[in-house]
């Protein structure tokens, strides 16, 4: 099944929800640790959640304010080397040693079971964890544009992205103005604010972000030899691939290209799709991806 959104008129962000319960807390993995950022009461149904190759925790905020609603505790996690969690030595990164730390967060949460969102790269260490077994049952996953080969002019777009990476700014305005200026970003609100302020470090009045380019490419380095088209079988659980249809570069740089969402759905066991009408950014933050995401969890 496939359905396709349009954007809705008028923009969002604004201050967090005060009636939001909001905690960081890190968890120790097979080696370091993660820090991650739960949204909601401990006893709830887990939902983790896995940003891009370069994002934080803060990059969920919009859909774990809507999932809260119904009931869930939503805890997203900043992948080794990114962020607060730790750097660990060269050789310990890899989507399929960041899915087996997935794992390891749900199993500290004391949960049997969980669900699990991922966007960008974060997509790709999902499907890594659903292709895994263990103790702890991955019970639904959601897949935010990524999924299968990106389109060249896409990636080149996401490298000039992580030119930021062991930067250092004069400021957190000049930072964020080199952010904005790559005009991936199509409407800028709080939530995008926030995330981008919450990665920098101030070392002697400089900034720089605290995710380290090292990790970045030893996972980039991954992904080229690990096709993910591998594991699209082997996912027997429920599925949704989310497709964002704006381009970042040019007509046709897409993450997840037409072909590969259909390709998905004919092949995947349980697997659904859809697509909405933003771009690989601003989908994190679309009202229809949270209204779909909503529905497909609570068909559980």
């Amino acid at each position: 099944m496939m359905t396709a959104y349009e954007r809705p008129a008028g923009g969002i962000g604004g201050p967090r929800r005060p009636d939001v319960t909001v905690e960081d807390f890190d968890v120790a993995v097979s080696v370091g640790h993660v820090r991650a950022h739960r949204f909601g009461s401990p006893g709830d149904h887990l939902v983790i959640c896995v940003p891009g190759i370069s994002a934080n925790t803060r990059w969920f905020d919009y859909l774990a304010e809507g999932l809260v609603e119904r009931g869930r505790q939503v805890v997203a996690i900043e992948l080794r080397g990114r962020g607060h969690s730790a750097v660990t030595p060269s050789g310990t990164y890899g989507l399929y040693n960041h899915a087996r730390d997935v794992f390891a967060v749900a199993r500290e949460l004391g949960a049997e079971t969980f669900d699990y969102i991922g966007h960008s790269m974060g997509a790709y260490v999902g499907m890594e964890a659903g292709a895994l077994r263990n103790d702890v049952r991955l019970r639904r996953l959601v897949l935010i544009d990524g999924l299968g080969v990106p389109r060249i002019s896409a990636m080149m777009s996401i490298a000039r992205a992580l030119e930021r990476l062991d930067r250092y700014y004069d400021s957190a305005d000049a930072y964020i103005a080199s952010v904005r200026s790559l005009g991936l970003v199509p409407e800028w609100n709080a939530y995008w604010q926030r995330i981008y302020e919450y990665e920098l470090l101030d070392e002697g009045g400089r900034v720089r972000s605290r995710t380290r380019r090292a990790p970045v490419f030893e996972d980039i380095a991954y992904g080229r030899t690990h096709d993910a088209r591998r594991l699209w079988r082997k996912l027997d659980l429920p599925v949704l691939a989310l497709r964002a249809t704006r381009p970042i570069a040019g007509r046709t740089g897409f993450i997840v290209p037409p072909y590969d969402l259909a390709n998905f759905a004919r092949v995947a066991p349980q697997g659904s799709v859809a697509e909405v009408d933003a771009n690989h950014y601003d989908i994190v933050m679309h009202p229809h991806t949270l209204a779909t995401i909503r529905g497909f969890l609570d068909a559980a």
